[in-house]
């Protein structure tokens, strides 16, 4: 009988101090809010507004915007693709190379160890 009497007392104590850390969090209200002055998009056709010639992967009969076109309007600001000047360089189809070009991979070469790592020597003393 005591125990659950206990039980009862602890299960209010954590209740209230819950109650309380929750009524110090605020009035959740916002002292400055997020005020974007440009987007710059990166991605494939779900992100691409029109990169080739205006065309642009779209849900359906193309009434429903994706989602950086939804995003941008609800700041009020307005997405251009790269092609026509501006910062959407989302590009439907886009692929990243599993082999990088041979310009590429001559500015990535790294010069060779003249002996490879070896774990068992490299961290041993050898007085």
């Amino acid at each position: 009988m005591a125990a659950n009497w206990m039980r009862r007392v602890a299960l209010a104590l954590c209740a209230g101090a819950t109650a309380m850390v929750l009524a110090a969090c605020g009035s959740s209200s916002v002292s400055s809010a997020l005020t974007p002055s440009r987007f710059i998009v990166f991605g494939d056709a779900l992100s691409d507004v029109g990169q080739n010639g205006g065309k642009r992967y779209t849900v359906n009969d193309g009434s429903v915007n994706n989602w950086t076109l939804q995003l941008a309007s609800r700041y009020g600001k307005t997405i251009t693709p790269s092609s026509a000047g501006g910062l959407s360089y989302a590009t439907g189809n886009a692929r990243v190379l599993a082999t990088p070009t041979p310009r590429v991979a001559a500015h990535r070469r790294f010069p060779r160890r003249s002996t490879p790592f070896s774990p068992r020597t490299s961290f041993l003393r050898t007085t």
